[in-house]
């Protein structure tokens, strides 16, 4: 027996093939992908689910079984009845909830009417700025997320069925009776019916190839799952595009500042979420090329660069006190901001790198610490996770001081793929 996990990421696409019992990926195939409109983060479902056949068929072989599928969350994407894509998938990204709404914006309004965290990006945020302005085609049958999408195009079938992690992350939903708040979309002016069906077990959507599709599940749940595997008494720091600090707790506890999503029907994930990560230090890189373009009309390698500086750093200065803001609410500041303070003569360059990057630990450690004391006491082992902290040398050894632990390396590589097989695999036996 043999299981392919797909993981349909922001920036990439990455399957693995896993075998009965191994943890390790036997191969890895891995496609990268961009954004339709870079200033509304919006991409193409039909080309995703094409490159999802594609990295499945590479990887096939005859004693594949079934098909697991993580993907990213909170997005959304509009289907007819036959299954057809009506919309571009919206991602987590995407900024219409920060757009204004008359006094307040469309996510403060959501919030307003639901109780909840709704950010923009968020699924029923997005839905509601659409249907508001007008851009919902009337044959608009359901909403779903770019995993249930591509499981579709799989196996054929027009009906989606939503995994609880994913269906959670669109906003508007009842945790515990597992259940969109389907009166409060009513209130809110959508369509409750365009919300498919929800189940917390693991569900076979059709087959590809004689191997069961699975419904899609949340891409932070598998790469928990396959960053740690021992799971009860881990800590996961997953730093992408954005980051996360997820902990596990067996049953469910009320929590502020923090969100509690389930873990597949194995219990709850408590996870800090900010929209800062590594594209917030992306950004610090392009900005350094940039400088040295525009100044010595020299290309270079910014990653590289600021590399080679930490390496013959000297902190005895002390790092600038930066609060890198830039894409989500960071200590009191909005998004799109940038804070340098306690400047001081004898500092240089270095110290603004080590100040803009602690500030990123800083934030993974305050979102920890937003996790109920309750569960974080249990917990013994630190994973990183991701490209933003796994290749980032700086940020992971910051992230240490910062939390005062050792940080281990994830026990797959490519966890959120290797995670969805995995979870396939255990429901199978």
């Amino acid at each position: 027996m043999a299981v392919i996990g797909m993981d349909i990421g922001t920036t990439s696409i990455c399957g693995v093939l896993l075998d009965e019992s191994g943890s390790r990926p036997l191969r890895v195939e891995k496609i990268n992908h961009g954004f339709l409109d870079g200033r509304i983060y919006t991409q193409d479902p039909a080309a995703i689910a094409a490159t999802v056949r594609s990295l499945v068929d590479r990887l096939w072989q005859e004693n594949v079984t079934d098909i697991g599928i993580s993907c990213q969350m909170h997005g959304i994407l509009l289907l007819d009845r036959e299954g057809k894509a009506l919309s571009p998938l919206y991602t987590w990204k995407n900024p219409f909830g920060n757009y204004p709404r008359g006094q307040e914006t469309y996510a403060e309004y959501v919030r307003g009417i639901t109780g909840g965290n709704e950010i923009s990006g968020r699924g029923v945020v997005t839905a509601l700025y659409l249907q508001e302005q007008g851009q919902v085609p009337k044959d608009t049958a359901w909403v779903c997320t770019i995993g249930d999408y591509a499981a579709l195009q799989l196996t054929k079938t027009t009906l989606p069925r939503m995994n609880v992690t994913m269906a959670e992350s669109l906003g508007c939903f009842d945790i515990q009776r597992g259940d969109f708040c389907r009166k409060t979309l009513k209130n809110l002016g959508l369509n409750p019916d365009w919300f498919p069906r929800v189940s917390r077990e693991d569900q076979v959507l059709g087959t590809y190839r004689g191997a069961g599709v699975h419904s899609a599940l949340g891409d932070n749940q598998c790469s928990f799952l396959g960053s740690t595997w021992d799971f009860t008494g881990s800590v996961l720091l997953n730093v992408g595009t954005g980051q996360q600090v997820s902990c596990y707790a067996p049953r469910y506890l009320p929590a502020s500042g923090v969100e509690v999503r389930s873990f597949f029907d194995l219990g709850y994930l408590y996870v800090g979420v900010s929209q800062n990560g590594g594209k917030s230090y992306e950004r610090f890189v392009r900005l350094v090329e940039d400088v040295v373009r525009q100044c010595t009309g020299l290309e270079i390698d910014g990653y590289e660069a600021l590399d080679r500086l930490w390496q013959r750093h000297r902190r005895g200065h002390g790092p600038l006190q930066v609060i890198p803001a830039i894409y989500g609410e960071l200590e009191g500041l909005k998004p799109g901001t940038l804070q340098i303070g306690d400047i001081r003569e004898e500092q240089d360059f270095g110290d603004l790198l080590e100040g803009y990057v602690r500030g990123m630990a800083r934030e993974l450690h305050r979102l920890y610490l937003a996790i109920p004391e309750e569960i974080r006491r249990e917990k013994t082992k630190f994973y990183g996770a991701g490209s933003g902290i796994v290749k980032n040398r700086i940020l992971r050894q910051l992230t240490q001081e910062a939390f005062g632990i050792r940080l281990l390396e994830e026990e797959s590589p490519e966890a959120a793929a290797s995670g969805a097989a995995g979870y396939v695999r255990m429901m199978k036996k």
